[in-house]
């Protein structure tokens, strides 16, 4: 009997052309992650310390709470969103390996349909089992895998099929392999789900034909279309309908996913939130009535877990129970410390994981209520001596410049901002930005203008962010001069009696002392750490191919 088979259709496995495509998908798909990276770089974050979360929520990072608030076009941006030059530098070339194969295969429209519908996919199934901020083309770069390994399935019995699994098996195990090991690093989640629906979608597509073989003659068309059966197209149809029915069903539950802890914790504070900057009392019955509801529901799901603990704190400081509010929280700062392994790490979490980063320049926390619980209970007596100067400046920030005027407390934020400036050797520029700004708030803007005329001698002071000492000189400045009038007509009206030095002009007053100090600011000293415009920043590590989840590193 004659071979049905047509010449050379199991010779050396080719991935030919499909007669009339061009290769603008993969193409495509690459400038598109390219440009959106030099958009990134172009106004400010980082490239290679991958530390500014703010920027990758800014330019659309999946952050599930504002994908549960209703931004739900971060499940489309993410996929094009990268967090450092390595991650997106690694992305690019598998994307190119990857992608032009498969295009070779199908043509750039299903190129272009795997990779969006896969990164979505492989998001919605991280929100729904593990929430957190992450971005990175690798759930779409898995979906294009996953579809070129149901080709391979599809032409198992071809040197094709054989060549395929050779050559993607190894990089799909390597990758979950460093998921395993690095796991908050690498979001294997949305890997294994890119993977998957690549290759239901990818059956579903190539079932039924061998159009993507690229074979030119009519004949050996024909003959390699009849090798098709019909239970491979009755099974192609139910992917495809199966692909559909999967991804409508979770993303759909991504969007409100009510059996996770964390989504009532997260929206529990909004509510608490809501309800501490009600305008009327109805409004704030309604807020403080939604929070109560949503830490039942934390409650019943994650028993007394520290995101639970937390809105547990905040529901009582609502109740006017102050003691089982700082209880609470400080059981929740407690957890996070013992997972985290000291206080600013356990800030870091706290903060990543109750969604309380917004991307502002000026203030880098959402909700500044539950930041300071989240500082009182770390700063408490004992902890006050073991926190290290990041977490006490990221808490003098907050007094300082919380978008709530109620949390605002320049008097308590100086100390704070003081101490951190002592321990970190007097020379981090966010830290002494920090303590200039306290000093004005307290009257002393002179002082606190001379640190910055001291960091600009330095040269350090460019790490804060183009043109924001220059900025912060002037107005320092400005409020410097205002203050001198004030303390003249005040003196005026003593009918010349020396006027009363209070506590925190001596506060101001020695931290100037301590600032003309030889050494206080060396120009010549060494940088003490890699700072960031916002003055909040996020340390993560990019892995070829990887999505990556953001822990939040405070200001």
């Amino acid at each position: 009997m004659a071979d049905a088979r047509p010449p050379g259709y199991d010779d050396e496995p080719s991935l030919g052309s499909r007669p009339g495509d061009s290769r603008w998908g993969t193409v495509g798909l690459l400038f598109a992650n390219l440009a959106l990276g030099l958009l990134m770089a172009w106004v400010g974050a980082p490239l290679l310390v991958p530390d500014d979360p703010a920027a990758l929520i800014a330019f659309g990072a999946v952050d599930p709470p504002r994908i549960w608030a209703g931004e739900i076009w971060r499940l489309w941006s993410a996929c094009f969103v990268h967090v450092g030059v390595v991650h997106l530098g690694l992305n690019l070339w598998v994307l190119w390996q990857v992608g032009r194969a498969y295009e070779r295969l199908v043509g750039a429209a299903r190129v272009v349909l795997v990779y969006l519908v896969s990164g979505v996919f492989g998001f919605a199934l991280s929100i729904a089992l593990l929430p957190g901020l992450t971005a990175g083309a690798s759930g779409s770069i898995f979906g294009l895998t996953g579809a070129l390994l149901a080709v391979a399935v599809l032409t198992r019995q071809q040197r094709l099929g054989r060549f395929l699994v050779s050559a993607l098996l190894p990089f799909v195990l390597a990758t979950f392999a460093l998921g395993v090991l690095a796991p908050g690093l690498v979001n294997n989640v949305a890997h294994f789900g890119g993977l998957l629906m690549g290759f239901v979608l990818g059956y579903g597509l190539c079932a039924g034909e061998r159009s993507f073989l690229g074979l030119d003659d009519a004949a050996e068309r024909a003959a390699a279309e009849a090798t098709v059966t019909r239970a491979e197209r009755v099974l192609g149809t139910a992917a495809l309908a199966g692909a559909v029915v999967v991804f409508a069903g979770v993303t759909l539950y991504a969007l409100q996913p009510r059996l996770s802890p964390r989504f009532h914790a997260v929206m529990g504070l909004r509510a608490a939130h809501d309800a501490s900057v009600a305008r009327t009392e109805v409004e704030r019955a309604e807020a403080r009535r939604l929070a109560r509801v949503h830490l039942d529901d934390a409650e019943r799901l994650g028993g007394a877990d520290a995101a639970t603990l937390a809105l547990a704190s905040r529901v009582a400081a609502l109740d006017g129970d102050e003691e089982r509010a700082r209880t609470r929280m400080g059981k929740a700062v407690r957890s996070w410390i013992a997972s985290a392994g000291d206080r600013k790490r356990a800030l870091d979490a706290a903060t990543t994981e109750l969604a309380l980063l917004q991307p502002d320049v000026e203030m880098p926390y959402a909700d500044g209520f539950t930041v300071r619980a989240l500082c009182d209970a770390a700063l408490d007596d004992e902890g006050r001596k073991a926190a290290g100067p990041e977490v006490k400046n990221s808490c003098a920030w907050l007094l300082l410049r919380a978008r709530e005027p109620v949390v605002r407390d320049a008097a308590r934020a100086l100390p704070l901002a003081r101490e951190a400036w002592d321990e970190s050797g007097r020379e981090r520029p966010e830290i002494v930005h920090t303590y200039a700004v306290a000093l004005a708030d307290n009257g002393a803007a002179a002082e606190g203008l001379a640190l910055l005329e001291l960091l600009s001698v330095s040269g350090r002071g460019a790490m804060l962010g183009p043109g924001l000492l220059e900025r912060e000189r002037a107005r320092l400045g400005r409020l410097a001069d205002e203050q001198a009038r004030a303390t003249v007509g005040r003196a005026a009206t003593a009918d010349g009696r020396p006027l009363a030095t209070t506590d925190t002009q001596d506060d101001a007053d020695a931290g100037a002392a301590r600032a003309g100090e030889a050494g206080a600011i060396d120009a010549d000293a060494g940088d003490a750490g890699t700072t960031v415009p916002s003055n909040a920043g996020v340390p993560v590590g990019a892995g070829g191919a990887a999505d990556v989840h953001v822990d939040e590193q405070t200001r």
